[in-house]
C-alpha cells in the first residue's frame, strides 16, 4: 500500500520521540495517516481542529475506524463509529 505525506500542524516529531517514548497510539496514529483516505466531512474533533495532524484520515476497517487524530491520544469516543 503507498504512503500518504503526513503533515503535522502542531509538533515535530523526531525520531528519538518515536523509539524512546513510545506508545502504541501514536504508531497507530502515524500508521492511520500515512496509510488511510482523508474525510469529508471530518469527525467532531478534527472539525474543531483538534490533534496534531492536519487532516482526518481513517484506515478503512482497521482501528474500529477511528481517525489519525483521536488515534494519537486515544480518545476515540468521538471519532467515526
Amino acid at each position: 500500500m503507498p504512503a500518504n505525506p503526513i503533515f503535522s500542524k502542531k509538533y515535530n516529531i523526531t525520531n528519538e520521540q518515536m523509539t524512546t517514548y513510545i506508545r502504541t497510539s501514536y504508531t497507530n496514529s502515524i500508521l492511520i495517516q500515512s496509510r488511510g483516505v482523508l474525510q469529508d466531512p471530518p469527525c467532531p474533533k478534527c472539525e474543531k481542529n483538534m490533534g496534531p495532524w492536519s487532516g482526518c484520515v481513517i484506515l478503512e476497517d482497521e482501528f474500529g475506524g477511528v481517525c489519525g487524530n483521536c488515534k494519537w491520544t486515544d480518545r476515540t469516543k468521538n471519532c467515526f463509529k
